[in-house]
């Protein structure tokens, strides 16, 4: 999982301990310590700083990153005895290309996130949240702020028609394996329609929801909030609804505003 030590990540990390330590999987947590632009790149500033204190301006700043991921080691021995973790401070000057390294290194079954509900999804992550979506080559769960359910046992796929990519009914059919929960596939009709689509993923277990709303995101929370579901699956596809949601900076509000975590399954295949 991915931290920046903020109140979401903190919580995160608690969630993504409890997979682990439920999963019997090892927990690898990750900061990314931005580095510095130079300072020709910078904006004028009327008292601008001199070159010679970004280098301690720097070590400053990957010391306390040291410091925060040591209060993480402590933390996670007192409150989840027994899991294995490990912990890694990475730099660099792209988020997304940091943690997509990240991931190429361990192949982790999910990459875990904290989101903050009042500022939109992956807010602490500035622009970043759409080329994370689209550069990890693993599940992605960004997990609400105040969300401090830590059981897996009913999931909904949203489905707007598109089928599955070979690489996403991967990832769904391992993380159920992993997980253990049930499925519901929904389809939220912002219009009438006579026949609404459902892709076949292969579970005939899997039951499917037609929800009348007027906005996706409303009926997506009105279903979540009113059938006890614990996780929701997303697919984006290039140009898609969630392409698009995870784009717009005021679009991305109501996707933080939804009661459960959300996983993004990757579309496309690892590169070779």
């Amino acid at each position: 999982m991915a931290t920046d030590f903020s109140a979401a990540a903190n919580n995160a990390l608690r969630y993504a301990a409890q997979m682990a330590l439920a999963t019997g999987k090892a927990l690898h947590v990750v900061h990314v310590q931005m580095m510095p632009p130079a300072a020709g790149m910078l904006p004028a500033l009327a008292d601008p700083l001199p070159d010679l204190l970004y280098p301690p301006l720097y070590g400053q700043a990957v010391e306390q990153g040291g410091a925060e991921l040591e209060g993480c080691r402590h933390h996670i021995a007192e409150r989840f005895p027994g899991l294995t973790v490990s912990f890694e401070q990475l730099a660099g000057t792209d988020l997304a290309e940091a943690l997509s390294s990240a991931v190429d290194a361990h192949h982790p079954e999910a990459v875990i996130l904290g989101t903050h509900q009042r500022n939109g999804f992956f807010a602490r992550w500035g622009s970043q949240g759409l080329p994370l979506v689209r550069s990890i080559e693993a599940p992605l769960i960004a997990v609400p702020e105040t969300f401090a359910t830590h059981t897996w046992q009913r999931a909904v796929l949203a489905t707007d028609g598109h089928g599955l990519s070979e690489r996403q009914q991967t990832a769904l059919t391992a993380l159920r394996q992993l997980l253990g929960f049930r499925l519901d596939l929904v389809q939220v009709q912002t219009k009438p329609s006579a026949n609404p689509v459902f892709p076949d993923i292969g579970l005939p277990e899997a039951h499917t929801h037609l929800v009348h709303s007027g906005t996706v995101a409303d009926g997506l929370e009105q279903f979540l909030r009113t059938s006890g579901s614990d996780l929701l699956l997303v697919l984006p596809h290039d140009h898609s609804f969630w392409e698009r949601l995870f784009a717009k900076e005021h679009t991305l509000e109501l996707v933080s505003g939804l009661p459960v975590p959300v996983c993004c399954l990757p579309e496309k295949e690892p590169a070779a």
